[in-house]
């Protein structure tokens, strides 16, 4: 596991493993870590209590993951997930990465052996342009979370999504914006949440053309692996992965 591999004693410190909590991961998209990271946490967790796993993917564009979650895996289940939109763009934003295949496939591999594990989809809907209003969206990813919280009183939640959606404070290049999280708080949901902290290495990123992403230099901050319950006014910590890798789409692009 990478939490072993980082030399985190104590990964989860006794907050996070409150029964029936809920926890933000922020997300920065396109890396091979800190999926990977994420796939440890809930492993380590379900062991012990019921989790959802909260994903920020369109369930609409998706609907093959509950299939697939449900298979015994294999190339053949594999390749009818990916034939959905959402793996097939034409945006490649870092999320339909060969790292959020990989932590689908913990996941798959965890239900398999019959822990008590549920993924919930939880990205807003959109029309075919992709546009979407930004409050309409964060309101609509925060509801969702919400309801799904209210359904499941008894298991542990863990939402992983960008680290703006994650952010419980005002972001100040967009002052005034309410984000998912800051809805969430608003509604009365408690949560703990976690900003990505990484030295500098690499990640694919969208850019300005979502339709031809490629491997763009992300630069991160001095530090050590672990997670850290330290507030920072938008996250109330965060969680340290090291150096970081990009993770291309799972699906090779076919030239337009």
């Amino acid at each position: 596991m990478l939490l072993d591999e980082l030399g985190v004693e104590s990964a989860l410190p006794a907050p996070l493993t409150v029964a029936r909590g809920t926890l933000l991961f922020g997300d920065v998209h396109g890396t091979c870590e800190l999926p990977r990271f994420i796939g440890d946490v809930v492993t380590a967790l379900v062991a012990d209590e019921p989790v959802v796993l909260a994903l920020e993917l369109r369930a609409d564009q998706a609907p093959s993951i509950p299939a697939f979650l449900a298979s015994a895996g294999g190339d053949a289940a594999r390749a009818a997930m990916l034939r959905d939109p959402w793996w097939q763009g034409p945006w490649f934003d870092g999320r339909n990465s060969v790292a959020t295949l990989e932590l689908l496939e913990t996941a798959r591999r965890l239900i398999a052996a019959g822990a008590p594990l549920e993924v919930l989809c939880f990205d807003a809907p959109r029309p075919p342009s992709y546009e979407i209003e930004p409050a309409l969206r964060e309101e609509t990813m925060a509801r969702t979370v919400i309801a799904y919280r209210a359904a499941r009183p008894d298991a542990i939640f863990v939402v992983f999504a960008g680290n703006l959606h994650t952010r419980r404070a005002e972001w100040e290049g967009m002052p005034g914006f309410a984000w998912m999280a800051m809805r969430m708080a608003r509604a009365g949901l408690a949560f703990i949440t976690l900003d990505a902290r990484f030295r500098t290495g690499t990640a694919w990123e969208s850019g300005i053309d979502p339709a031809n992403g490629g491997i763009v230099t992300a630069i991160g901050v001095d530090g050590a692996p672990g997670i850290y319950l330290v507030s920072d006014s938008g996250h109330d910590g965060c969680y340290d992965v090291g150096p970081i890798t990009a993770s291309p789409p799972a699906v090779q692009r076919m030239p337009r």
